[in-house]
Parts: structure tokens; C-alpha cells; sequence
């Protein structure tokens, strides 16, 4: 059983490489991005980076205003954090804060700090050591930063802004027009997040029942998803139908589900295989 599989196109921090399985009689595995659009490409990170760098140098030097980053506390913050000091540590003009604040976050960053080994501990500390970056461990060290106006670029969590510090920064920059808020992972239907990332020309974002003025910008990045892209998912599948799998069952997916399966099934008859996809719903759950 896999659980969350890993993006294995794009560069992930602090983790182990990842380990395919090569053999398996019955293999219990996502489908997440199960459309064919969900599949990410290297040109488009290149973009992403581009983005990055261009948000940050436009909202908090050109415009003087703050940029809100939501992250996911385990691993999405570690990736931004690491993302964004590539990008600047070599600048030397460049003293804009980058803060973390959540709570949850800074406690993984601690975890990382104590069980990182080798190359990877060394490269956490340099990162962990950048002069632009403030992490924020007390109530009140949090307040007070919400409340600052100055530039800034601030990661924290939620990332799908339901909850958490991430709600009161968004709540003080959605109205001013020199802040921005940058999205860098899936945004569930009916989130605050989904609203904001989906529907940016919506003038008015009610956020604990007040309706802010949308004036922010807001962008997104499509390159930092921690799941599998929808080809190497495919690829991944064929390739444990072609070492004699007996049965590939499909979980965490859409209703685009079906399709990926029938696309699998295509493929893996390609290959003179008889391997069964199940789509999983709940009837079929109650059989697995």
C-alpha cells in the first residue's frame, strides 16, 4: 500500500530518494492526478522559479507591501523555504524578511534540525542560518508581525487558508492593492484557498463571516505538488502490471478516476498484461 506517492520530476529537500517497488501481487496505490493535465513538466518549474523571484522582487521592493505564501507545515514549508533562499542567498542587496510563522512548522523544522545527517544537515544550517529569515516561535512575536506593515514575504500555514496565522495575514493584505498572495499547492473545493485561487475576480472574499475587498494580487504555482505526476503514475503502474501484479487498485483520486483506469488498462494490454485496475468507491472498499 503506497499512501502519497512522491513528485519525482522536481527537486525535494531533506528527503530520501525516492524507492520504487518493483514487484507486487496486489498493489494499493493513488491516483491523485489522475488527468492528463496534471502532469507537470521542467520547463514549467523553470517558470515557477521565475515567478517566484519576480512576486517577491515586485510586491515587497517595487511595491512595499507584503506577500503571503500559504504552506503546508510539513514539507511544502521546508521546499519554499529552500526554494526562495536559492534564489536570493547570493544577493547581497536583497534584506527582505522572509518569515515563517506557524506554530506546527517551526516544530518540523526543529524535527528536521535534529535528525538530519551528512550533506543534508549542512545544507539545512546554511539555509536555517540565511539573515533573511526570522521564524517566529511566540504569540506575541506573531502578532506584532501581522500587524507590521513592512515588507515582508510570510510563510505560514494553513496552506489552504482555512485556519491558522495564514487567516490573519490574509485577512489585513486581501484589501490592500500593493500586497500579493503567491498559492503553491491544492486548494480544496469550497476552501477559502479554492476561492481566492480560482476566483480571483471576485470583488468581495468573506473570510469568519466579514467580506474583505479583493484588491491583492494573486498568483499560483503549478510545479510544487508533493504527489506524482499523472505520467509517471502511469508509468509506474505498467511497470508493476509488466512484473506480474495481479491487481492495481485506484484510491485517492477524482471522479476522473474511471478514466485513468481505462487509460492503464489501455496500456498495460499493450503490453500483453492481464492485470486487473479496480477504480475504488465505497462499495468496492468494503472488498479491498
Amino acid at each position: 500500500y503506497s499512501g502519497d506517492l512522491g513528485n519525482v520530476i522536481f527537486e525535494q529537500p531533506f528527503v530520501e530518494q525516492y524507492s520504487k517497488v518493483v514487484k507486487a501481487n496486489f498493489y494499493i496505490g493513488e491516483c491523485t492526478y489522475s488527468r492528463k493535465e496534471r502532469s507537470a513538466k521542467k520547463e514549467q518549474r523553470k517558470r515557477d522559479l521565475e515567478k517566484i523571484e519576480n512576486i517577491v522582487r515586485e510586491t515587497c521592493i517595487d511595491k512595499m507591501g507584503i506577500l503571503l505564501i500559504p504552506c503546508f507545515a510539513l514539507q511544502r514549508m521546508e521546499t519554499m523555504i529552500y526554494t526562495i533562499w536559492k534564489i536570493f542567498k547570493d544577493d547581497e542587496s536583497f534584506d527582505i524578511p522572509i518569515i515563517v510563522d506557524s506554530p506546527l512548522a517551526v516544530k518540523i523544522l526543529d524535527c528536521f534540525s535534529e535528525s538530519l545527517e551528512g550533506e543534508d544537515k549542512k545544507l539545512f544550517d546554511n539555509m536555517m542560518s540565511w539573515k533573511n529569515l526570522k521564524i517566529i516561535r511566540s504569540v506575541e512575536d506573531s502578532k506584532s508581525c501581522v500587524e507590521d506593515n513592512k515588507p515582508k514575504c510570510v510563510l505560514s500555514s494553513s496552506g489552504m487558508l482555512t485556519q491558522g496565522r495564514s487567516v490573519l495575514y490574509l485577512k489585513k493584505i486581501l484589501p490592500r492593492s500593493n500586497c500579493s498572495i503567491l498559492t503553491c499547492g491544492y486548494m480544496a473545493e469550497g476552501t477559502i484557498g479554492d476561492k481566492i485561487k480560482n476566483c480571483s475576480d471576485r470583488k468581495t472574499i468573506t473570510v469568519d463571516k466579514v467580506a474583505y475587498k479583493n484588491r491583492c494580487g494573486i498568483n499560483s504555482l503549478s510545479t510544487f505538488s508533493s504527489h506524482m505526476q499523472y505520467e509517471e503514475l502511469m508509468n509506474m503502474y505498467v511497470n508493476l502490471a509488466n512484473n506480474g501484479c495481479d491487481t492495481i487498485w485506484l484510491v485517492h483520486g477524482d471522479a476522473n478516476k474511471i478514466e485513468f483506469k481505462k487509460e492503464l488498462e489501455d496500456r498495460i494490454s499493450k503490453i500483453n498484461r492481464t492485470t486487473k485496475v479496480v477504480a475504488t468507491n465505497l462499495e468496492t472498499v468494503g472488498r479491498i
